[in-house]
């Protein structure tokens, strides 16, 4: 939520190269920090410990959002480049039941959707391909479906066990 007050609600597009496995490297140094600590210096921290480390893991788990938005210029900088939860998540985003599609024969092409989706999710091309959003980024705003003029986008229910990114680089 307090990414969605940053002053940079739409972004230029996804950057390339390393920026795609910066979630993944945060991942595992956040999972061998704690490693390390528990089995290399047997730490099994109190009641009070327990919450200062909490509260100081949260801590560093957010303090790099602000930066990375204010840096590039993009409100949802640290979910698309930095979040090591969407590394987790994304096996299951696969599986999702619910999701955008769109219907081709009313999608007028003037791209609004795309405009205004905060994970650079390019809508129109899956619209286009006959496809429901496969992409794992898609967090379901429903931003796209609101700003649909001609009523092409809705959500929907049903299973692929397959997906495409499709999604807007700069």
């Amino acid at each position: 939520m307090f990414l969605d007050l940053l002053p940079y609600r739409l972004s230029k597009g996804r950057l390339r190269g390393i920026w795609r496995r910066l979630p993944l490297i945060h991942l595992a140094a956040s999972v061998i920090l704690v490693t390390v600590l528990v089995l290399g210096f047997g730490y099994v921290p109190g009641p009070v410990g327990a919450l200062v480390w909490f509260l100081g893991g949260c801590a560093l788990y957010y303090a790099p959002g602000p930066g990375l938005a204010y840096g590039l210029k993009d409100n949802r900088a640290f979910c698309k480049y930095a979040c090591p939860a969407g590394v987790l998540a994304r096996p299951a985003a696969r599986y999702s039941l619910v999701k955008v599609a769109g219907d081709p024969t009313k999608c007028n092409g003037h791209a609004e959707c795309i405009a205004v989706c905060p994970m650079d999710i390019r809508i129109i091309d899956y619209t286009r391909l006959h496809l429901r959003v496969l992409s794992t980024d898609c967090i379901l705003c429903q931003n796209c479906i609101n700003v649909c003029p001609d009523g092409a986008l809705n959500l929907s229910l049903g299973l692929e066990t397959h997906g495409i990114e499709l999604l807007r680089t700069r």
